[in-house]
């Protein structure tokens, strides 16, 4: 069984997300789940209040973890024995800027990316967009 992290700041932790969860547990049989911080974004909850809610949507589930970090993805993926880094890709913009981490996390650790492509229902799911919507 091979071990994947996937890291993001999932402010909020959305239905796309759990779609990438739900896939890679298929291909990869365990999912370590990562709630990092991201200094570009204001997010007014701590990577400790975002990384207790996502326990809490898989509690039960033992093939998938939950930790958080404020380092680098690679770091952590190198320090958890992740056989890889994973991540969801909705369209070609997403793509560009996923491929731009992938390489930096390679060339930091040699552990390879695996992008799953967003389903149709889950193509203009964004965490900015649920936020949005939670405000009118």
């Amino acid at each position: 069984m091979k071990k994947v992290l996937y890291a993001g700041s999932f402010y909020p932790f959305t239905d796309g997300h759990k779609a990438v969860v739900e896939r890679a547990l298929k291909v990869f049989g365990k999912v370590v789940i990562a709630v990092m911080v991201n200094s570009d974004k204001f997010i007014p909850e701590s990577t400790e209040e975002r990384a207790e809610a996502v326990k809490k949507l898989y509690a039960g589930n033992p093939d998938v973890e939950v930790v958080w970090d404020n380092g680098y993805t690679a770091d952590l993926a190198r320090k958890l024995g992740a056989d890889y880094l994973v991540r969801g890709v909705r369209d070609a913009f997403d793509f560009g800027y996923e491929t731009k981490i992938a390489a930096f996390n390679f060339q930091r650790t040699g552990i390879n990316t695996f992008y799953f492509l967003a389903d149709e229902k889950h193509k203009n799911v964004s965490s900015t967009k649920v936020r949005q919507r939670s405000c009118t």
